[in-house]
């Protein structure tokens, strides 16, 4: 999951993994802008969300 870092600075290390992101681009993030330390854009990402990733990347392993 990434919330304003991108994942073409810092890209998953596995071939196997699923980019799951809300905004586009590089936002700066400044110390106190976040709510609990967290980029709105990570809390928005559900649960459900999360697991339909899963679930499909499951799918595709055959698992």
């Amino acid at each position: 999951m990434y919330g304003p870092s991108s994942p073409d600075f810092t890209p998953p290390l596995s071939h196997k993994a699923r980019v799951i992101r809300l905004i586009t681009g590089y936002h700066k993030v400044r110390k106190g802008d976040t709510a609990q330390g967290y980029h709105q854009s990570l809390i928005d990402i559900t649960p459900q969300r999360v697991l339909e990733e899963l679930h499909s990347l499951l799918s595709e392993e055959g698992v």
